[in-house]
């Protein structure tokens, strides 16, 4: 019996190890890389950047000792390459581009069908705004960027893969933003709305109604139907991670700051900000730009120790990626800190593509310049500003404005006048209230005594409607004592 029962107990340890080993060898076998393969989606879905690389290029590695795994390979380097490309303000620590590079030369050498390497032609287009917007110089012809999405593009129609014909769509758009074709740009962003309906992803869908409002919102001024587009990658948003939420909400925030609802821009501030302290040490544009935004609007309604307080909140950038820098400089000017708007936005302007990544620091050096009446600089700004006026709605007209001021302060009313109603008409069909009423202001001082009065009653209401206390009552008193 002893022996009988000792036979039983030897039998089922002898089966459990026999087990381990079956589970140990299975662990060490594409699972290790597919268990690896596994974690790094769900890093990705949740927006962390830096973990779902990580996991991405552990896979890889293993995967790279089996010579039958080419396949494999190419999708990891396409969904590594994907999440630093596309994904990269998700990240704490920004990828390496020039690792990214030969990435795509290995995923392009390893992949077996057309879809892969569709992925990959999109995807090595996409890395000049990687280059731009964290290195500085792209060491590619941008042409030759622009050839790659084209043919990336042009798989992807034959293959009938509309998520990543949206996807080439999108960074084909974005090239044409970095070449200064600005209506280009904004009209291929457009036609990725036709893919929708057909993409599967609620994330895809999501980052491509985002990715159009902003386009819609900086290059084109369409604001209103920026902010529908926004409220739609929110909705889309809701069922996904804060990080995805965040773009929705900036979304909002930033044409409804320029259109002057400013009570609504604070409304949607609250849950961004319940969002953003998990999220603080991200790169993201959207992440960061809604305090910025957020601040600025306080500042401007008068509430300037909450707007400093908030704008603290944001960390600062580093290398190319210089737009919450931007946005401080312009809360800086707004708050009346006009030295110091004057150093951040002199140090944004000068680090060259920065300055077209993120063109409201030439938005606030222009006020700056103005406040301080420097007219001379003010001039030279306006000169070189004209080269890239393109690249934020609000730019052409703040141009005209200053013009005016320049050319008052010279002493030439008429042509004065002339590019202040230029401004002015502009800055109306965008639906930039606040930027209409601070134009109003500048043509009040260089008018007839009756303009003079009309302009200063119509600024000061706009102010009060949209709540900017500090410019009503500047205001109020021109027209007291004016009588």
């Amino acid at each position: 019996m002893a022996g009988k029962v000792r036979g039983q107990r030897f039998a089922i340890e002898k089966a459990i190890e026999l087990h381990e080993q079956a589970l140990s060898l299975a662990r060490s076998d594409h699972e290790r890389a597919q268990s690896q393969e596994d974690l790094g989606d769900d890093h990705a879905a949740a927006f962390h950047g830096d973990e779902a690389v990580s996991a991405y290029l552990g896979a890889l590695t293993m995967l790279r000792l089996d010579a039958t795994a080419s396949s494999a390979r190419a999708r990891l380097c396409k969904k590594a390459l994907r999440m630093s490309a596309e994904k990269w303000g998700t990240f704490r620590v920004q990828p390496d581009p020039s690792a990214l590079e030969e990435l795509v030369k290995e995923g392009l050498a390893a992949a077996q069908d057309d879809e892969d390497r569709a992925w990959l032609l999109a995807l090595s287009g996409k890395l000049a705004i990687v280059w731009r917007g964290m290195a500085g110089a792209d060491p590619i012809p941008l042409q030759e960027r622009i050839a790659a999405v084209r043919e990336g593009l042009a798989l992807a129609e034959s293959l009938d893969r509309p998520d990543l014909q949206m996807f080439a769509t999108t960074a084909l758009s974005e090239l044409y933003e970095v070449a200064g074709s600005y209506e280009l740009s904004v009209e291929t962003a457009k036609r990725q709305l036709r893919l929708l309906d057909r993409v599967d992803s609620v994330t895809d869908r999501a980052l491509c109604t985002f990715g159009v409002s902003s386009v819609l919102c900086d290059l084109a001024g369409e604001y209103e139907a920026a902010v529908e587009l926004a409220r739609e990658s929110y909705t889309l948003a809701r069922q996904l991670s804060p990080h995805e939420r965040m773009h929705g909400l900036y979304g909002q925030i930033k044409p409804l700051h320029h259109l002057g609802r400013w009570t609504e821009v604070l409304t949607l501030l609250e849950e961004h900000l319940q969002y953003y302290r998990s999220e603080a040490d991200v790169s993201c544009f959207a992440v960061k730009g809604g305090p910025m935004f957020g601040a600025l609007t306080l500042a401007r309604m008068g509430e300037v120790q909450r707007a400093l307080q908030m704008g603290e909140m944001v960390r600062s950038s580093q290398g190319a990626a210089r737009h919450p820098e931007a946005l401080r400089a312009w809360l800086a000017v707004a708050v009346g800190e006009l030295d110091r708007s004057r150093t951040i936005a002199s140090e944004v302007l000068a680090s060259g593509e920065a300055a077209r990544r993120a063109p409201e620091a030439a938005l606030a050096m222009l006020e700056v310049l103005a406040a301080l009446e420097d007219w001379e600089a003010l001039g030279a700004l306006v000169t070189s500003v004209r080269g890239f006026v393109g690249a934020h709605a609000l730019l052409g007209p703040a141009c005209d404005r200053a013009e005016g001021l320049v050319r008052a302060a010279e002493g030439n009313r008429e042509a004065a006048l002339g590019s202040l109603h230029r401004s002015l008409e502009a800055f109306e069909r965008l639906g930039a209230r606040y930027e209409a009423a601070r134009t109003k202001e500048a043509m009040a001082s260089i008018s007839s005594t009756e303009n003079r009065r009309e302009f200063l009653i119509d600024a000061l209401r706009c102010y009060q409607e949209i709540g900017a206390r500090p410019d009503a009552d500047r205001v109020g008193v021109r027209l007291t004592v004016s009588g």
